[in-house]
C-alpha cells in the first residue's frame, strides 16, 4: 500500500488508499480478495463489509468487521471487535499476527494509530 502522506515519524492511510490496494490487486499478493468492498474510517474505529471475502484457504460471503487498532509493543492490536460471520472472531488473532509480521519485515515500530473520519494515523518510533 502507498500512503497518501508519509513524514519521518507520521504515515496517513485514507479510505481511498485502502480501496485502491485492493482494486489494484495489491492485497491479493497477502492472499486477500474481496467483492462489493467497503471501507470506513470513523472516529476511534473502522468499518469493513464485502459481499465476499478471501483470505488464504477461508472463504466467507456477507462479511461485516468493526473494531479499532492500538498500538501495542511496537505493533498493533485489535480491539473492541465485532465480526460477522461470528466465527471469524477466532481469526483476529491470525490477522493481528499477520500485520505484526508485515510491520517487523517492514522494520516499522508503530508508537501510536489515531483513527479519525476518513483515515487513520500512524505515529512511527
Amino acid at each position: 500500500m502507498n500512503p497518501s502522506d508519509k513524514t519521518q515519524n507520521l504515515i496517513t492511510i485514507t479510505e481511498s488508499d485502502v480501496a485502491s490496494a485492493i482494486a489494484s490487486g495489491e492485497a491479493s499478493q497477502y492472499g486477500f480478495t474481496a467483492a462489493d468492498l467497503g471501507i470506513a474510517f470513523l472516529p476511534d474505529k473502522f468499518t469493513v463489509t464485502a459481499s465476499s471475502f478471501s483470505y488464504g484457504l477461508i472463504h466467507i460471503r456477507n462479511f461485516s468487521f468493526t473494531g479499532n487498532l492500538v498500538a501495542r509493543n511496537g505493533g498493533v492490536k485489535l480491539v473492541n471487535t465485532t465480526v460477522s460471520p461470528r466465527v471469524l472472531k477466532l481469526i483476529i488473532p491470525i490477522a493481528e499476527l499477520a500485520i505484526n509480521s508485515q510491520l517487523q519485515n517492514a522494520h516499522l515500530n508503530i508508537q501510536g494509530i489515531q483513527i479519525l473520519a476518513g483515515l487513520v494515523e500512524i505515529i512511527l518510533g
